[in-house]
């Protein structure tokens, strides 16, 4: 199940000043509501050139909507019911497997695609359920530029999954900053 955090902020195409109100209007909801301190969650935002040109653009957007991007990261992998190919939809569950640096423990972390926008920029938006290590979403853009550059953005907004899970988020964020940087590299 989603936990009920009240309306999710879905963090999209806003100026700076607009990001920043919308992040302290969550973080306002988690603190009222004393789930978690709003000093735990953090956005973390990457971006890069990924290409110039539609194939280009078609051929991230496809990897993006059908999540064969986290796929082609070697310590991460993501889980999902839908055929090879098949595009995320709204309500579709499916969880990351990720490696714990070079240990041999891999963590298993569902998601549920909350919601997906097949118009510019493709848009995938992850929420997490319970047994994430974390908790909030994750939002993925693909933008195809006037000059034809392609660049791809990922964002995830944040915080400890359990409090049980606070003490360790010195060894968690560096991790969850590398699946982002690894998605655009």
């Amino acid at each position: 199940e989603l936990k009920d955090f009240g309306t999710l902020v879905r963090i999209g195409r806003f100026t700076t000043s607009k990001q920043q109100e919308l992040l302290n209007e969550y973080r306002n909801k988690l603190e009222n509501r004393n789930l978690f301190h709003a000093d735990d969650y953090r956005l973390v935002t990457v971006s890069a050139k990924v290409g110039t040109g539609q194939e280009d653009f078609e051929t991230i957007s496809q990897k993006v909507l059908t999540g064969n991007l986290t796929n082609s990261i070697p310590w991460a992998q993501l889980a999902s019911p839908l055929a090879t190919g098949t595009r995320l939809s709204p309500g579709t569950t499916v969880a990351t497997i990720t490696r714990f640096y070079t240990t041999p423990v891999w963590s298993f972390n569902p998601c549920r695609v909350t919601h997906c926008d097949y118009n510019l920029p493709n848009t995938p938006v992850y929420h997490t359920l319970e047994g994430h290590l974390l908790s909030g979403e994750e939002s993925l853009f693909v933008f195809q530029h006037a000059n034809d550059q392609v660049t791809f953005r990922m964002q995830s907004f944040a915080g400890p999954g359990k409090m049980t899970m606070k003490p360790l988020m010195w060894l968690i964020r560096p991790l969850q900053r590398k699946f982002l940087e690894d998605h655009v590299s």
